[in-house]
């Protein structure tokens, strides 16, 4: 079940971001089960913006943008910075 479930977050990445994952050689599956990401909670507030989108839970913060194939993650597990917008343990490019 474990391994299904990192297929489906795959599913749900960005290609800059599943390609960070895997730069330790790993999996994208593997990678995103062993990232360490919070668990999200409820839904706090949706903000777009065109083709880019923020999603605040009560315990993380994730951005999506819009491709050709619909909303994708860009980034996950986001916190903000004092001296920048903000800090996440997974994001593309």
């Amino acid at each position: 079940m474990q391994q299904e479930d990192g297929a489906a977050a795959c599913d749900l990445l960005s290609d800059d971001v599943q390609e960070q994952l895997t730069e330790s050689g790993d999996s994208c599956e593997t990678a995103v089960m062993e990232a360490g990401l919070p668990d999200t909670g409820r839904v706090v507030e949706v903000k777009v913006y065109g083709t880019a989108a923020q999603v605040r839970y009560d315990d993380d913060v994730v951005f999506l943008g819009e491709f050709p194939d619909g909303w994708k993650v860009t980034a996950a597990g986001c916190s903000p910075k004092a001296d920048a917008p903000y800090d996440c343990q997974v994001q593309g490019g």
